[in-house]
């Protein structure tokens, strides 16, 4: 019986309103106001989901993100993809002999791949 109750919880609603909504419709008087169900961000989160690789998008897990969509999206747009980015640079770097040079001297690749690593789990 909790297991049951557990699942209803983490369950999209279909008459809660989503955190953030585009349009101004209202759930009482409209049949295609959005809910925490169907809603644009939500759409936007799920297609992005299927399209980019897990380590683009952070959804390691089925329906990661499902619940809060702005956020997800935000942390792809701004974290994400700039590390993803950051890291191709400094493996084409890599290759053509050029380390990551700081004031005290050159950081090892191991400690720089591991911060990618951090960042992108």
């Amino acid at each position: 019986m909790n297991v049951n109750n557990s699942e209803e919880t983490e369950a999209l609603d279909e008459l809660t309103p989503p955190s953030i909504s585009f349009t101004r419709n209202s759930l009482l008087f409209d049949e295609n106001a959005p809910t925490q169900k169907a809603n644009g961000p939500l759409t936007i989160w799920k297609s992005t989901k299927n399209t980019l690789p897990a380590f683009v998008t952070g959804a390691w897990e089925e329906g990661k993100g499902d619940r809060t969509p702005i956020e997800h999206l935000y942390n792809m747009v701004f974290i994400r993809i700039p590390t993803v980015l950051m890291a191709a640079v400094y493996c084409k770097n890599l290759v053509e002999g050029h380390g990551l040079v700081l004031s005290f001297g050159e950081v090892p690749p191991v400690i720089v791949f591991g911060v990618f690593a951090i960042i992108l789990r």
